[in-house]
């Protein structure tokens, strides 16, 4: 399966078979607070199901250890690190390093909000942005600053 990207800003288009794609789940968690103020599980499910429509179903989703103590439905958050769906950045590395990491090693986009600029010495800026597609969530709906498209669905 193809996925077309096309990043307005920079008006680049490419083209990905079977994209491998890596959510900042602990970063997407805080973007839409719950009324209490607690980072929401939803915003990382909503993520994956808009991927998943796209046709992007190759997504790992990494998380900060210490998410698990703050995020709203906490018990349903710690059913998905169970069965793997949601992954905790092992303790000897940071999260946003392991993001990094994983989508260098298998060619994978990263959704995420956090340019990661202390990291741009060692992967290079242009390499992250070309990377990173920021969200935007707005009462619940996900909007991505790139245009992803299923090719075969055009």
């Amino acid at each position: 399966m193809t996925v077309i990207v096309f990043d307005g800003k920079n008006d680049k288009k490419y083209e990905l078979l079977n994209p491998y794609t890596i959510i900042d789940g602990s970063n997407v968690a805080f973007e839409e607070r719950d009324k209490n103020n607690k980072p929401k599980l939803s915003n990382i499910l909503n993520i994956r199901k808009k991927l998943n429509k796209y046709g992007v179903k190759q997504n790992r989703i990494i998380c900060d250890e210490s998410l698990k103590y703050c995020i709203d439905k906490r018990d349903e958050f710690i059913g998905y690190i169970k069965k793997k769906e949601i992954i905790i950045s092992p303790k000897e590395i940071k999260a946003d390093l392991y993001v990094l990491q994983l989508s260098f090693e298998n060619h994978g986009l990263i959704i995420s909000n956090d340019k990661y600029r202390e990291y741009y010495t060692i992967f290079g800026e242009d390499w992250i942005e070309n990377k990173r597609i920021p969200f935007e969530i707005v009462n619940g709906e996900i909007f991505f600053s790139k245009i992803i498209l299923n090719k075969e669905l055009i």
